[in-house]
């Protein structure tokens, strides 16, 4: 059942209860009525949709000049069978029930009207959650990114730090080779580059 149809079948329902309290017999109910009622019903709603400022006495002409198109008559006793009703006049000749059911059945619509689908809704629930996901995973995402860049930076000191040390053990190695004495200088140098390598393969 779409939209409409729950409006038409709300608005019907609550029509039949005031048929029920003004005492009119063949109270119906929506489930009961056959396509042709239901049809008609929906064509109602449609016309407030279209026109929520619509009125109950242009409600009742409109009513009254599709039953007149499709072959119904005015009679005292309303007989569905031979297509007879005893709302076929002017809006000003009704009593005031028949008046207030119209201008009830009209406000019930214009009111459903402004409730939002259910399932819209849930989808736009759905959607707002969705876009608050990829908000965070872009946050997250800047977060790494800034991460990944200090990451980068602290190894390149690393590799700038092993690069000048491995030249100065060139140079003490060198030193060596021509027998100057520098042992110290050139094992201390040996000992901070093997702990720089570690810390690289740490991170």
């Amino acid at each position: 059942m779409n939209k409409k149809q729950i409006m038409g079948k709300i608005a019907f329902n609550l029509i039949q209860v005031i048929r029920k309290y003004n005492n009119e017999e063949q109270i119906e109910n929506w489930n009961d009525l056959n396509p042709e009622r239901k049809t008609q019903v929906l064509k109602t709603v449609n016309a407030v949709i279209e026109n929520p400022t619509i009125t109950a006495k242009e409600m009742h002409s409109a009513w009254a000049e599709a039953k007149i198109f499709n072959g119904w008559k005015y009679a005292p006793v309303t007989d569905r069978s031979k297509k007879l009703h005893s709302c076929l006049i002017n809006f000003e000749d009704l009593n005031v029930f028949q008046q207030m059911k119209d201008d009830l059945f009209n406000e019930v619509v214009r009111e459903l009207m402004l409730i939002e689908d259910p399932e819209k809704e849930l989808l736009k629930d759905s959607l707002k959650t969705q876009k608050e996901r990829v908000e965070i995973l872009k946050s997250d995402n800047e977060v790494l990114r800034e991460n990944n860049k200090e990451l980068l930076n602290q190894r390149n000191d690393y590799m700038e730090q092993i690069e000048v040390l491995e030249n100065e053990s060139l140079k003490l190695q060198a030193l060596q080779e021509a027998g100057v004495d520098n042992w110290d200088g050139y094992s201390y140098a040996m000992d901070i580059l093997d702990e720089l390598k570690k810390n690289i393969k740490k991170d």
